[in-house]
């Protein structure tokens, strides 16, 4: 394959093509008049390099003392494996790699936070394919998850063997529905 380009292109092409192709010679150049003749064998061609895209995870709000997870999802334009990592947040969220394959990749999310976790908190999400990666953040909402409240029952009072009945109240300070 031949092409005519000009001579700062062709050099910065040899650059780039040097590094990435599978012959030890590489690719040849030749000068005529400014003008530079790159040939270059199919067995040379270079492969274009792409990393992984990490599809960015939807903000996540889990009650304290309880727990979620996501689903994390990234392809890999090369093929290469995948592999998910935390780069930084809560130290109740934890982030694996379900299933590396070549390509595409599913990960989890999971969040464990404790009584004394309510509020707002940030953590980074990694995708990487052991050669370059991509990234993104993930907004933790951590709710309280108060006990129910029940009323005061009104004293109440029978004879052996008679029933007595009395309606109970309660209320959920987190507006939980109660049963």
């Amino acid at each position: 394959m031949y092409a005519r380009i000009p001579v700062t292109l062709a050099i910065l092409l040899l650059f780039l093509l040097a590094g990435a192709t599978n012959s030890e010679a590489g690719p040849s150049a030749a000068d005529r008049a400014n003008e530079v003749t790159l040939a270059q064998s199919p067995s040379e061609r270079a492969r274009a390099v792409s990393g992984p895209v990490l599809i960015a995870p939807a903000p996540m709000s889990v009650p304290q003392g309880t727990t979620a997870d996501q689903y994390l999802y990234a392809t890999d334009g090369d093929g290469d494996p995948i592999t998910f990592s935390k780069t930084f947040g809560p130290s109740y969220m934890t982030v694996t790699t379900i299933y590396p394959s070549h390509g595409y990749a599913t990960g989890n999310v999971h969040l464990a936070p404790s009584f004394d976790d309510v509020g707002t908190a940030t953590g980074g999400i990694a995708a990487s394919d052991g050669s370059s990666a991509s990234t993104a953040t993930l907004d933790i909402t951590v709710t309280p998850n108060r006990a129910p409240i029940l009323d005061q029952p009104s004293p109440m009072s029978g004879g052996v063997g008679q029933t007595i009945d009395q309606t109970l109240t309660a209320t959920d300070p987190d507006r939980n529905l109660l049963s």
